[in-house]
């Protein structure tokens, strides 16, 4: 069984001790967004009173490798005749992108030179920090793809972030925590997490098999699949900050002629802050290849066996973003199979703090 261990610490990082007696713990590790964790304690929990200031942080360990490091951002307690409780919700490092801003000038941060998406997001990290320290350090990355990027005024940086992630030439990215202690004593104005960009993060891991109603592993618990049209769309336009048309910054859209044969005309508007009309190109014809067709969904939960034999093992067999085989059968019928790319997974605790892990095989959100 893998082993969980959960620590609290001051603002300064210090630690302050073991969280223990946790209730309703979910952690949430997807590509390209920023990690989750929530939980449940007693009131009369030794942690409670730190957990209602919101001035800690919380780290958690699996089998001894720092897997979560991030703020407590929301306490909420609750009391009724019979019992007490702390509702606890953290998220990961790079929450402090959401605190920050690029560009801070009536104007902004102009660019004129198109450059390595990734290394500009790097560039305007680097200034943040020397400003004030983030706690996010770049790590060695690059995109691959070069765009004009200009900023502000006053932009958060995950905005910054997800606008030159986005699209056909974007890149992939993922904050690793970092542990700030060594021999016992806190790095000061350390980092907490380095942020990795990259065209693609992961690669075809052959030997992770996932398969369901299938006696050669059958190592999938249970799944459920959700197609849905709510956000389909075969036509995606994209106006400028300017306005619609403005002068220098004319409507951009895309289409996908198939789709519209198949479903009709189906149209949407890209909402991102873009200039650089490369950008927004890209930008309408990601959105329509991600939403030309009814989106399907796939969420499946592994057998609760973490022998590594039958079930394969994040981190080890695979990580976020690897793409695994995968399939479903049900009376005989195959209901879906392929290879899939592995975009989050999830734990869930029971009181026992017994891990449950869900895999998810589609982005959210795109």
């Amino acid at each position: 069984m893998a082993q969980w261990t959960w620590v609290l610490t001051g603002n300064d990082y210090r630690p302050v001790g073991e969280l223990l007696n946790v209730y309703s713990m979910n952690v949430a590790f997807p590509l390209s967004k920023l990690d989750t964790c929530s939980f449940t304690v007693r009131l009369d929990n030794p942690m409670a009173d730190l957990l209602l200031s919101c001035r800690g942080y919380l780290k958690g360990y699996r089998n001894g490798t720092l897997m979560y490091f991030g703020p407590i951002i929301s306490a909420q307690e609750s009391v009724d005749r019979e019992t007490g409780t702390v509702a606890v919700n953290s998220v990961g490092a790079g929450w402090i992108l959401n605190n920050r801003f690029a560009g801070k000038s009536a104007s902004g941060d102009i660019s004129t030179t198109a450059l390595d998406r990734a290394v500009r997001f790097s560039q305007l990290l680097a200034t943040a920090n020397a400003e004030k320290l983030t706690g996010i350090t770049p790590a060695a990355s690059s995109a691959s793809s070069t765009a004009i990027y200009s900023t502000g005024p006053y932009k958060k940086l995950i905005t910054c972030l997800q606008e030159l992630s986005t699209g056909s030439d974007g890149f992939d990215w993922r904050i690793i925590p970092v542990d700030n202690i060594s021999s016992g004593t806190v790095n000061p104005g350390s980092t907490i997490g380095n942020i990795v960009m990259q065209p693609v993060i992961g690669s075809l891991k052959e030997n992770a098999v996932f398969e369901h109603g299938i006696e050669t592993k059958h190592n999938i618990a249970s799944y459920e699949r959700i197609v849905s049209r709510e956000s389909q769309a075969n036509k995606v336009y994209h106006n400028a900050s300017p306005g619609p048309d403005a002068p220098g910054y004319p409507t951009v859209s895309a289409l996908d002629d198939s789709s519209i044969a198949d479903w009709g005309l189906l149209e949407d508007l890209a909402e991102a802050d873009l200039l650089d009309l490369t950008m927004r190109t890209q930008l309408v014809s990601a959105h329509v290849d991600v939403r030309k067709q009814p989106r399907q969904t796939i969420n499946f939960t592994p057998i609760s066996s973490l022998n590594p034999a039958m079930v394969p093992q994040l981190g080890t067999d695979f990580n976020i973003g690897d793409i695994v085989p995968a399939r479903a059968v049900r009376n005989g019928v195959v209901r879906w199979s392929g290879l899939f790319r592995a975009y989050s997974a999830q734990f869930a605790f029971d009181n026992n703090g017994v891990e449950q892990m869900t895999i998810g095989l589609s982005a959210d959100g795109e």
